[in-house]
């Protein structure tokens, strides 16, 4: 299984502690193979309403907020738990992309012939997108462009 994105550990929460970082909004999402486990991002903000914006623009219940240094015995709580993976909201290398595109190309290609999105496979550009946390595909043909979050193309 492959994840692109940063594994929070407490280093980095203790880091930004120490910095000007106050305001965290914890963004919770699914990825293929993880079953049970709840997956989340975690992204940091120096200012309240940056924070807030981000918050408003998700679907309810799919963010928590938490602010420095008031939550971080119940984050770090999270990050002990076997029940819970969070990420940083960085990606781990350069070529992730390829590299994501690589090994969930079956089941993209699978997706394509299902839903009969393209009439052919031929010179489908596979691309990804990362958003305020979310992880979308985006398939271009040149007619034809096609974007969505990639856990729900993939279809887990």
């Amino acid at each position: 299984m492959y994840i692109p994105f940063k594994l929070l550990k407490k280093e980095h929460l203790d880091e930004l502690a120490r910095s000007a970082i106050t305001y965290l909004v914890m963004q919770y999402f699914n990825w293929p193979g993880l079953g049970s486990i709840q997956v989340a991002m975690l992204h940091p903000y120096n200012e309240y309403l940056l924070a807030e914006m981000h918050l408003i623009q998700m679907p309810p219940g799919s963010c928590t907020p938490y602010s420095l240094p008031d939550d971080k015995q119940s984050i770090e709580t999270l990050l002990e738990s076997r029940e819970h993976m969070i990420f940083f909201n960085e990606v781990i290398e350069d070529g992730w992309q390829d590299k994501l595109a690589r090994l969930y190309d079956p089941k993209i290609k699978r997706s394509i012939i299902d839903r009969q999105l393209f009439p052919m496979l031929n010179n489908i550009e596979v691309s990804f997108q990362l958003e305020l946390g979310q992880l979308s595909i985006v398939l271009n043909d040149e007619h034809t462009i096609h974007k969505e979050l990639f856990y729900d193309f993939v279809g887990g």
